[in-house]
């Protein structure tokens, strides 16, 4: 018959391989991230249309984000079938047990925390939208990058883009402005005729700043156009497009 302290050390053996499967089988879910996504030279974007350059001026950057992380709400697969309760536990061992089946409710209180966040998140800065199928090659990175380039020839005013966001739809181009009202007519001239009839969602941001002891002033621009036709989505187009571009006024304007 075995001693007593080979069984406690077999059982304790057993609890810790638990405590390895259990460990292996549970995991926080990948965090979606809430950063802004790559912002890259255009000669390095993968697949890029446009062909790098500038546009009124400025140096050309084109945003990219990597594949997306793991659906938000995806369920993590628990295995606890393999732990022994407190009660079926042998009295030395109750106490590890015990602890197995905290971290257990630990990490399953976390889990709720964690997708709580996530649907707040999600409240407030909406999901991502997936373009139509049919998407007019108009609403395209290299279209967009060449009728705004064209407009800004055919008018003349002095603005610049100098960021396209096409990492998620719509497309949000990005750039300075000397004068804002100048910025219809951009909008208006002949080369944006392809978007008379679009749906626009048009942002303007001023700041002043110190440079080298000067006192300085700028006019930043957001445009995101989309088809007419997809005013159905309106509302859920619009909350998003509001945080892509608070996330990306936080992260260019001047400090």
């Amino acid at each position: 018959m075995r001693s007593p302290a080979i069984l406690v050390a077999a059982v304790l053996g057993a609890l810790a391989g638990l405590g390895v499967g259990y460990l292996s089988f549970t995991s926080d879910p990948a965090p979606v991230s809430d950063q802004l996504p790559t912002i890259a030279a255009s000669p390095v974007v993968a697949g890029a249309e446009a062909p790098p350059g500038t546009i009124g001026g400025a140096p050309l950057r084109i945003i990219r984000r990597e594949r997306p992380a793991p659906a938000p709400g995806t369920a993590v697969e628990t295995k606890t079938a393999l732990s022994p309760s407190v009660e079926e536990a042998p009295e030395a061992c109750k106490r590890w047990v015990e602890e197995s089946v905290g971290l257990r409710t630990a990490v399953a209180d976390l889990q709720a925390r964690l997708d709580q966040n996530e649907q707040q998140r999600l409240a407030q800065q909406g999901e991502s939208i997936e373009a139509p199928e049919d998407l007019d090659d108009a609403y395209r990175q290299s279209e967009l990058l060449e009728h705004f380039g064209r407009a800004l020839e055919e008018t003349g005013i002095a603005a610049e883009v100098n960021t396209i966001d096409c990492s998620e739809y719509p497309c949000v181009v990005y750039g300075l402005i000397k004068d804002h009202e100048a910025l219809d007519k951009l909008l208006g001239a002949p080369a944006m005729g392809a978007y008379r009839d679009a749906s626009r969602d048009v942002s303007v941001w001023r700041s002043r700043f110190r440079d080298d002891g000067e006192e300085k002033e700028e006019t930043h621009f957001g445009v995101a156009l989309y088809p007419k036709d997809d005013e159905a989505r309106g509302s859920e187009i619009g909350k998003r497009l509001r945080s892509r571009k608070r996330q990306m006024w936080e992260a260019i304007r001047p400090r």
